[in-house]
């Protein structure tokens, strides 16, 4: 396609703190474009449970008569969890580390730890909001950024609510800006080459690290952090009593995402024949296994600005569709582009989480995920990897140099 597009969902509406200062410092803008920004609805797999409209109040009596209180209830208990979340940034300001996911958790509230224990089906029926609120409202949303549904863990659930109240943003110039500032802020040398492995020194007690790449590049170190799951990394560890592995069982989540620059067609969704300006902007589907797709959303490019000519519109699913299934959904396709990846964890509580340290100087980020996955919570673990390493390196009498 001639223009760039987000594969990833905009920054779910955390407190996000670490990412506006790197805005800030950076210069990066913000663009509010893209996919939930207008009319969306809900799509059961033969009809709209809930569709929004141009017209605000009457969307508000809709899903009041359909929710009820629920609504009410869903907000506070998002409220409350961003306000806890928001603890956190206090503890790291302070220099304070965290050695293991639950004890950072726990230091944010006390039952955010639990929450990684129990379903969000379960946590959301604890607070009086309606499986019909669950099923539909919930599940959809987790649906468009997890690809998956309440059966998550309560606490990634209520990170994807947090992404349903509005609020979702990207920058300008795609979201890999974010990346590309901190490498250089941090004025680093970033090498180009794959780790194949990792190796545990120890000489009189001093403990160091040997990491060693595909192009025959061999280097110690007095630390190392690991910004990479375990489940997907092709790293062997050596010299380790107990090497670093992922817990038994413990996968990612497949995510296609297709971008479609094209026209899609009403009648499959169940909306007739209409124009391509009034197709809703996101559908979202509840969780139906005759359903195919798992959301459906009008893209703009990162630039923020509109797309010439047809829209580009991305389909997420669980699985590759088909010609058929795309030509089934697209009056014209002008292009095709698919992104097959692993997404996130797959989670299915109580998942058993890594801690954040794995030996006395070899740190891992990607622990965090098995709480939740999101930017933000990426930014918190590396925060935290700096500080545990500082605290190490620190406290160490003995370190190579």
């Amino acid at each position: 396609m001639e223009n760039a597009y987000s594969l990833v969902i905009s920054f779910l509406d955390l407190p996000n703190c670490f990412l506006f200062l790197l805005l800030f410092w950076k210069g990066l803008k913000q663009t509010t474009g893209g996919e939930g920004n207008g009319e969306s609805g809900f799509y059961s797999g033969d009809s709209f449970r809930y569709l929004q409209t141009n017209h605000p109040t009457e969307d508000k009596v809709k899903l009041f008569l359909r929710y009820g209180l629920s609504l009410e209830r869903m907000e506070h208990t998002i409220d409350s969890m961003l306000k806890e979340f928001s603890t956190i940034y206090a503890f790291q300001n302070s220099g304070q580390s965290f050695r293991t996911v639950p004890e950072l958790l726990s230091a944010m509230s006390k039952g955010f730890a639990n929450m990684t224990a129990q379903t969000g089906a379960e946590y959301l029926l604890s607070k009086d909001i309606s499986a019909l609120a669950i099923n539909e409202l919930v599940a959809t949303i987790d649906r468009v950024n997890y690809g998956q549904n309440t059966t998550m863990n309560a606490f990634a659930t209520t990170v994807s609510m947090a992404g349903g109240q509005g609020g979702l943003w990207s920058v300008v110039g795609g979201n890999k800006q974010v990346c590309v500032g901190l490498l250089r802020l941090a004025d680093v040398l970033l090498i180009h080459q794959i780790v194949e492995s990792v190796e545990r020194i120890s000489t009189n007690g001093v403990v160091s690290y040997r990491i060693n790449t595909s192009a025959g590049l061999s280097d110690e170190y007095n630390a190392v952090i690991l910004a990479a799951p375990l489940q997907l990394m092709k790293i062997s560890f050596q010299g380790f009593s107990k090497p670093p592995q992922a817990p038994p069982g413990s996968h990612y989540q497949r995510t296609v995402a297709t971008f479609v620059k094209g026209e899609p067609r009403g009648d499959y969704i169940a909306l007739g024949n209409l124009s391509e300006a009034s197709y809703p902007d996101l559908v979202m589907t509840l969780e139906n296994k005759s359903i195919s797709f798992s959301s459906i959303g009008r893209n703009d490019p990162v630039t923020g600005e509109p797309t010439k000519g047809h829209s580009v519109w991305k389909v997420f699913s669980r699985e590759p569709l088909s010609d058929a299934v795309l030509d089934a959904m697209f009056v014209k396709r002008v292009e095709t582009v698919v992104k097959d990846w692993l997404a996130y964890p797959h989670y299915s509580p109580p998942d058993k989480m890594v801690p954040f340290v794995l030996d006395d100087r070899l740190f891992h980020t990607n622990a965090i995920e098995w709480a939740a996955s999101a930017m933000e919570m990426s930014a918190i673990a590396g925060c935290n990897a700096a500080l545990l390493t500082h605290d190490a390196l620190k406290s160490s009498k003995h370190t190579r140099h």
